[in-house]
């Protein structure tokens, strides 16, 4: 969507790009990398009973996995999305969390137990998601999104014309630093709400001047 002629003839001044991450950098076809708990199977099934209400792009991942093994969604009742956390649900009478870190900690959940595995899935450049009970993780699902192919020559070539390459995302400072380095993005934006992005558009116009922003849909618009 180009708004007008003016629009276009200020490209030639534009000292940064911002980059929409999935669907833009990515190719959008998010799969399951890891599992990780004493009851795979149990986990994997609560989460595909869950994502299956979602419309968030990483919940097809899950959706794809649980079908190839054959497991079969529970009925959920009192669902719930929670804007750029996670969601949240009832079966068999137990209230169930899915999402980020942020998510539990908001909900005094202990985290502590997977810490570890978590950094260490995050600096791999996976998305990971907790899959857990108002009382306790059960366990941690990782998510990757490959970059498409092109992503790092393109960005290449921006950097080489003295466009700073910048990166927006939903996911935390490890997983985004990670995808970023692999792109060759010079300047990452991480654990951005949906609501946030214009904000952050603001903060890079006074730290660059003149900024664009690419992204795969209206919303980034």
């Amino acid at each position: 969507l180009i708004r007008n002629g003016e629009a276009v003839q200020t490209f030639k001044d534009i000292k940064a790009i911002a980059f929409d991450k999935t669907g833009t950098l990515t190719v959008r076809k998010p799969q399951i990398t890891d599992i990780v708990s004493d009851d795979e199977k149990s986990v994997l099934q609560v989460a595909y009973s869950l994502e299956k209400l979602s419309e968030h792009v990483l919940a097809q991942a899950v959706i794809d996995k649980a079908k190839s093994m054959g497991i079969e969604a529970k009925p959920v009742t009192n669902f719930k999305a929670i804007s750029g956390l996670g969601v949240k649900g009832e079966l068999d009478n137990q209230t169930y969390f899915i999402g980020s870190a942020k998510l539990f900690k908001e909900n005094n959940i202990d985290t502590l137990k997977y810490e570890e595995q978590i950094a260490s899935l995050e600096e791999q450049a996976k998305t990971t998601i907790i899959v857990g009970t108002e009382n306790e993780i059960l366990g941690i699902i990782a998510i990757a999104d490959k970059l498409k192919p092109d992503a790092p020559k393109v960005i290449k070539a921006i950097e080489s014309l003295g466009i700073k390459t910048v990166m927006i995302t939903g996911d935390n400072q490890k997983t985004a630093e990670a995808i970023a380095k692999q792109a060759g993005i010079s300047h990452v934006v991480a654990s951005v709400m949906p609501e946030g992005k214009v904000k952050e558009i603001i903060k890079l116009q006074e730290t660059y001047g003149l900024v664009a922003m690419v992204g795969d849909g209206i919303n980034d618009a």
